[in-house]
């Protein structure tokens, strides 16, 4: 049987094709905890802990079971091993797009031409559907989740500054507009949109980028712009002669 949880934006699981319907949030969480250690063994203590925190009900051991049990029948008996002191989901046997995308993350970053670089650093991101697991309301499972956004934050930062190496400058502004609207604070984020302004010889541009991360980082965060950002706006305000 083939198996495939999608992790990377809300929570899918397809077994031979076909969507298994998971139900409640139960079969969600232990669904998501286990595909994001596949391969690894999850605890039981861990399991019931992301499912009902520190005040779990005193049937949470036999609770747990039924929601593997319920998952053996929809899966095959072999997808998920009782492996003390837990469970595990067989990677062998289920397969992730969390997989697939560190697995192209790994290939392009290490690709040496710029543009098989790009194609392959695309080709990850466009695995992702929305926010990891954002219908699963556990709090270890957001936690990891938190941990894949940052993730994918960061390769979407490394594809726009192998963009703009390529000169496709449009597409890599396009996309840091994009994540700083999603997440305002990321620095990076901000420089690359500056160095996208300067490859088109727009320094007023680049300059009024600084000064609006500037006062976003004041207002907000009561921070100035670290130490790259601020280098950046000076060397552009220097003479032209002097840069």
């Amino acid at each position: 049987m083939s198996v495939v949880v999608a992790l990377l934006g809300p929570l899918r699981l397809t077994a031979n094709g076909q969507e298994v319907r998971l139900g409640g949030q139960g079969r969600r969480t232990v669904v998501a905890m286990l595909a994001l250690r596949a391969g690894t063994v999850v605890s039981v203590d861990r399991l019931i802990d992301g499912l009902w925190g520190e005040e779990p009900p005193m049937t949470a051991v036999t609770k747990l079971q039924g929601h593997i049990c319920a998952l053996r029948r929809e899966l095959g008996q072999p997808a998920i091993r009782t492996t003390p002191p837990g469970y595990l989901l067989c990677d062998g046997l289920v397969s992730t797009d969390l997989a697939e995308f560190e697995r192209l993350v790994g290939e392009g970053s290490r690709a040496p031409d710029p543009a098989v670089r790009a194609a392959v650093l695309d080709r990850a991101l466009r695995l992702w559907r929305g926010p990891a697991c954002s219908d699963v309301r556990s709090s270890l499972v957001a936690a990891a989740a938190a941990t894949l956004d940052e993730r994918r934050a960061r390769v979407r930062e490394n594809l726009a500054g192998v963009r703009l190496e390529l000169g496709d400058v449009d597409v890599a502004l396009d996309d840091m507009h994009a994540l700083v609207l999603e997440q305002p604070f990321r620095e990076y984020a901000w420089e690359m949109i500056m160095r996208c302004h300067i490859a088109r010889r727009d320094t007023a541009a680049a300059l009024a980028t600084y000064h609006r991360v500037s006062r976003l980082l004041g207002a907000e965060l009561g921070a100035a712009p670290g130490r790259q950002l601020r280098a950046l706006a000076a060397r552009l305000e220097m003479p032209l002669a002097a840069r």
